[in-house]
């Protein structure tokens, strides 16, 4: 004989409700999640975008003056005013921050002029890059390194210009020669060219630091 056993759905609707609980709180968890998830991810493509993005020879040229008047000149100025002072006047460590921003600054305001010249050389032929391009980033480092140097009791010029004169006299070409290898029609992206001019202006700032 078989044995019908009835079921008390009253003894088993607590345990579905709390099955459906359990069940909603997951789904909210994965929900939260999901949201917290986009949130972060949502300036990717603009981070992305900013990597990818191409500068023309104008352009990488003054971030490139940008790089090279700032950070070796701020090496330079931590070495004399920091490092090899026992007790740092905040007078001159300040006169030294205007130096290194209007140098960079010149670096920057000047790369127009600077581009344009390079790529009439460039376009002039090899050896004749070899021999002018030295003077030309000579002259470019001449310009900012006076125009910094002149805040630093005005002799700060002539230390200025003969500096940044040597620096961007080797820093150019360097840069010059590399980017012609990176550049893709004249351009060059982003995610290129920021290592190619923090390593050109952080081996600068090395080698003053270090000297």
């Amino acid at each position: 004989m078989e044995t019908i056993t009835q079921v008390d759905e009253s003894a088993l609707s607590p345990l579905m409700a709390g099955d459906d609980l359990d069940y909603e709180r997951r789904i909210d968890e994965l929900r939260n999640a999901a949201n917290e998830l986009a949130i972060a991810t949502g300036n990717a493509p603009k981070a992305l975008s900013f990597i990818n993005r191409e500068l023309d020879l104008t352009a990488s040229i003054k971030y490139f003056g940008l790089a090279i008047g700032t950070v070796p000149t701020a090496a330079i100025l931590v070495r004399l005013f920091v490092m090899d002072t026992s007790s740092p006047n905040p007078a001159v460590l300040l006169l030294a921050a205007l130096a290194t921003a209007v140098t960079g600054a010149v670096g920057f305001l000047t790369g127009g002029v600077v581009a344009r010249s390079l790529d009439n050389i460039l376009a002039s032929g090899f050896i004749r890059s070899l021999l002018f391009i030295p003077i030309l980033g000579a002259a470019w480092g001449i310009v900012s390194g006076a125009a910094g140097g002149i805040f630093l009791f005005v002799f700060g010029a002539f230390v200025g210009a003969f500096i940044g004169g040597a620096v961007a006299a080797a820093a150019l070409p360097l840069f010059a020669a590399v980017h012609s290898l990176a550049a893709d029609d004249g351009k060059i992206a982003v995610k290129r060219f920021i290592p190619l001019a923090a390593g050109i202006s952080g081996t600068a700032a090395a080698l003053f630091l270090g000297s």
